[in-house]
């Protein structure tokens, strides 16, 4: 099956959308990573770092020190 990095974009817009509506901070920042990761396989890599921090600064804040490792990795390889 083909993978289309720019579909998945679109969903993670959407699902970080409703997860920062819906004030769900972990899912937020999750998302936040997932679609940082999806941004930089497309050459987005401003908007990719800017999401990076984003998620960063959640994870900080939530106390969520396994997440704030694969974030600190993933904008290691950014």
């Amino acid at each position: 099956a083909s993978k289309d990095p720019h579909a998945a974009i679109s969903l993670y817009r959407r699902a970080l959308a409703l997860s920062t509506a819906a004030g769900e901070r972990f899912e937020e920042a999750l998302t936040a990573h997932n679609l940082a990761s999806a941004l930089w396989d497309v050459g987005a890599n401003d908007e990719a770092l800017a999401l990076y921090q984003r998620a960063l600064a959640i994870r900080t804040g939530i106390g969520d020190t396994t997440g704030l490792g694969y974030t600190h990795y993933g904008t290691a390889l950014a």
